[in-house]
């Protein structure tokens, strides 16, 4: 009898688990068509099928396709795996996205593209974007914590940034958001981990310099020791050569940070003309 009820039990327990995930694929596929028809004026974008991974709620939507309209080149993306996003307002309040498998070429220009092949690597380059931030709509704060680009056998790049008096909405270019003059910097940081390019772009610049990878290294070296006895008294210039003297024997990872002691304005920024008050005011920090 026990087994019985355990059975029973067990059905239904997986009847209720597939059901649910049945109906939050509907109605996550529901919402993705009424964003994307939203967004019909300006792009056309079209994909394979959705699912819902119960146990996360991670919304997949396979194989994407978005192109501009009247745009002959489409930008191909094997998986968007959406892990959290605010779906009651025309510009998300906060964003938790991943988009896997995107062909790098897409996002390249073509002399970008065969630079990167100069050093070995093909078309059939993919590389994951990650997006993750929160606004804080009555603030006007905007916390980025991931915005990251993630390439097998090259590398990866994240930023992360607080930024207040942001006024953010859907109708704002890129361009329009980095010209906001008014908006406030509280911290940012940008980190590069590689995986092989560096490498690679070592041994293709010694074999045009005619020399092996190991005495190209030790060229770049004294030319930075060379750099830091002449700026003995500017410890930012002696940081920096450390920093990258390290990143070139040891090359795994580079970061650039900014911390103020208070938060400065774009508009500052474009004021500040002397590099060393510009490396002061922001607190400019080189890792490796």
């Amino acid at each position: 009898m026990k087994k019985i009820v355990f059975g029973i039990g067990l059905v239904l327990l997986l009847v209720g688990y597939f059901g649910f995930k049945m109906y939050a694929a509907s109605v996550a596929e529901e919402r993705i068509n009424m964003a994307i028809a939203e967004a019909s004026e300006f792009i056309d974008i079209d994909y394979e099928a959705v699912s819902v991974d119960a146990m996360g709620l991670d919304v997949r939507i396979s194989n994407v396709i978005i192109s501009k309209l009247n745009d002959p080149e489409k930008v191909k993306i094997e998986e968007v795996v959406v892990h959290d996003i605010d779906g009651s307002s025309k510009m998300p309040l906060f964003m938790s996205v991943c988009l896997k498998g995107m062909r790098l070429e897409n996002a390249l220009k073509p002399n970008e593209m065969a630079q990167l092949k100069e050093f070995g690597y093909d078309e059939n380059l993919l590389t994951d974007i990650s997006i993750d931030y929160l606004y804080d709509q009555n603030k006007k704060e905007l916390t980025i914590n991931k915005f990251s680009g993630n390439t097998d056998n090259l590398g990866k790049v994240n930023l992360s940034m607080h930024l207040s008096n942001v006024d953010l909405n859907a109708d704002m270019t890129m361009k329009q958001f980095f010209e906001n003059e008014k908006a406030m910097v509280h911290t940012a940081e940008i980190n590069y981990t590689d995986d092989s390019f560096f490498n690679r772009i070592i041994e293709v610049e010694a074999k045009k310099a005619r020399q092996s990878p190991d005495e190209f290294r030790q060229m770049i070296t004294r030319q930075l020791d060379m750099m830091a006895t002449k700026s003995q008294e500017d410890q930012f210039t002696q940081d920096v050569v450390a920093a990258v003297k390290n990143f070139i024997e040891n090359p795994e990872k580079f970061s650039v940070s900014v911390n103020p002691d208070k938060p400065f304005g774009f508009n500052r920024l474009k004021r500040t003309r002397d590099p060393r008050n510009l490396i002061a005011l922001l607190n400019l920090k080189v890792k490796s």
